[in-house]
């Protein structure tokens, strides 16, 4: 009498397996990209507070960017890491300053258009598309 697994029975085992695999996949992937849309609204709401701080000593958001107000390096420079560097998953801009008003926004680095963007204004309303709808 032989020992060991017949072809057959090998091959249903990688079946099952592969059919495992795929149901996983999708809530894996679902899940991670949800992690990154809680990272980017946790650095969107650290850049709100720095905005309110410039409001705070200069009575207007007017003429705050990232890069030379509140962001890297810039007067209100964030004790936090730098959020537009090579390896980042977002870029963080700032596309609406008005004198009272302004909206911050996050888009997903995606290789085709249209990517997941996410922002949160002055009040702290946040709005997005793709990913971003489930936060």
């Amino acid at each position: 009498m032989k020992k060991g697994f017949t072809l057959l029975e090998l091959i249903i085992v990688i079946i099952v397996l592969a059919i495992l695999a795929s149901l996983a996949m999708p809530r894996y992937i679902r899940t991670t990209e949800r992690a990154r849309a809680a990272e980017a609204l946790q650095m969107l709401t650290v850049l709100r507070g720095s905005m309110e701080r410039y409001f705070a000593r200069n009575q207007s958001y007017v003429g705050v960017s990232l890069a030379t107000g509140i962001g890297c390096g810039g007067a209100y420079n964030l004790d936090v890491d730098c959020p537009n560097t090579a390896n980042a998953l977002f870029d963080y801009t700032l596309p609406a300053v008005a004198a009272a008003t302004y909206t911050l926004q996050a888009t997903r680095l995606c290789a085709v258009a249209p990517c997941d963007t996410i922002t949160i204004s002055e009040v702290g309303v946040i709005t997005g598309t793709g990913v971003f709808l489930g936060l």
